[in-house]
């Protein structure tokens, strides 16, 4: 497996500054003036489009990060071998019994009841 690195993740903004980058982006890339003239649909419209405009950009960004991350494989110690012996000895292992004998009503009554003084 190669060594990880770093070099090809680009830097994460903090949060004050991403949320000004992706509302900006949108700001520019989708129409800003809604006219008096239009019906309740036509403005309904407008702002959805901002909206689905601002979450796929936000799921892009957040991806972005995401994948150039580095992968990095958690292998236990002992390679394959050692896994294939593990299955088998998990395999071979009986079920555990479970007794319940201890605990039967008869030996084991319910505690009494609080009663109130009267």
């Amino acid at each position: 497996m190669p060594p990880v690195t770093f070099a090809n993740m680009r830097t994460v903004p903090p949060a004050k500054s991403f949320i000004d980058i992706v509302l900006s982006n949108t700001q520019r890339r989708t129409p800003t003036v809604v006219h008096n003239g239009w019906s309740i649909q036509r403005i309904r419209q407008f702002y959805m489009r901002k909206v689905k405009f601002t979450a796929s950009n936000w799921h892009e960004r957040l991806t972005q990060i995401l994948d150039d991350f580095p992968k990095v494989r958690a292998e236990r110690a002992g390679g394959r071998a050692a896994a294939r012996r593990r299955r088998r000895r998990r395999r071979r292992r009986p079920a555990p019994a479970v007794f319940f004998s201890f605990c039967s009503r008869a030996d084991n009554p319910p505690p009494p009841k609080k009663t109130r003084p009267q």
